[in-house]
């Protein structure tokens, strides 16, 4: 077969293709142009901006004003934190259960919560209160200092509650925890520790109870309450209770060190 008659008989085919191809190879030019000028224009502007931000200067009276501003805020945020969280290491109130200097954390640990739970659990059975004799100690003593500390900030709350529940005229004190388990979150800036119970006490005495733990002093962290209906036969009530404690940050850095 000749080209001529190659042509006659692909002529439409080869029009398309050819000319499918020309508009290919200026779109092609087109687009690369375009891409190619947006581009530079990019990389001409973040040059610029990164130029700019090197030679920027910020007065000096400008940054001492900021670092006031924010020294103030700390202050605040300190205070505000002190309002609310329980007391720890540092704090009058918390000597009892922190370590004394130089003393193994270790040896304290064990040595505390021991006679702190015999004097609980004492005074349960002399008040006629069914306590949960764990107290919320976790099973094995924790050996690291940074655990003991955590675990004693919730003992702290656990002591405190239970001693006010009795006070209450309690009738039963369960199901107690102190999360010993670090669950710290990206957005949270406090190492704390959940601690959660249930008391059970007669109907008349709830309202007192709770009014205690909303206006105790030191506070106690106590972040919600949930009180189950009455019980038919008994009048009872079941309040569960959830509390957070917590070192202030400064505190918290010097219980890594340690």
């Amino acid at each position: 077969m000749n080209f001529d008659a190659f042509w006659q008989n692909n002529r439409r085919f080869l029009t398309g293709v050819a000319v499918g191809l020309l508009l290919f190879l200026i779109g092609r030019a087109v687009v690369s142009r375009t891409a190619g000028a947006d581009i530079a224009a990019h990389e001409r502007s973040i040059r610029a901006s990164s130029n700019a931000l090197s030679k920027a200067h910020v007065p000096a009276n400008e940054v001492a004003r900021a670092e006031r501003v924010l020294a103030d805020l700390e202050q605040r945020a300190r205070e505000l934190a002190e309002l609310s969280l329980p007391p720890s290491a540092g704090d009058p109130a918390f000597a009892d259960f922190a370590p004394a200097p130089g003393q193994s954390p270790s040896r304290h640990y064990i040595e505390f919560t021991g006679r702190r739970r015999s004097e609980l659990t004492g005074l349960a059975l002399l008040n006629d209160v069914d306590l949960d004799d764990s107290l919320g100690l976790p099973a094995e003593s924790p050996t690291q200092a940074q655990a003991i500390a955590r675990v004693l900030r919730g003992f702290y709350v656990v002591d405190r509650v239970v001693r006010a529940a009795i006070g209450a005229g309690a009738r039963r004190i369960e199901d107690i925890r102190i999360e010993t388990r670090r669950k710290k979150r990206r957005d949270q800036v406090l190492d704390l520790t959940p601690v959660s119970l249930d008391v059970v006490l007669p109907g008349e005495a709830l309202d007192p109870f709770l009014s205690a733990l909303v206006g105790a002093e030191p506070p106690l962290g106590l972040i919600g309450f949930e009180v189950l209906p009455a019980d038919r036969k008994t009048g009872e009530r079941r309040v569960a209770l959830r509390f957070e404690a917590a070192p202030l940050p400064a505190v918290a850095e010097e219980e890594e060190e340690a």
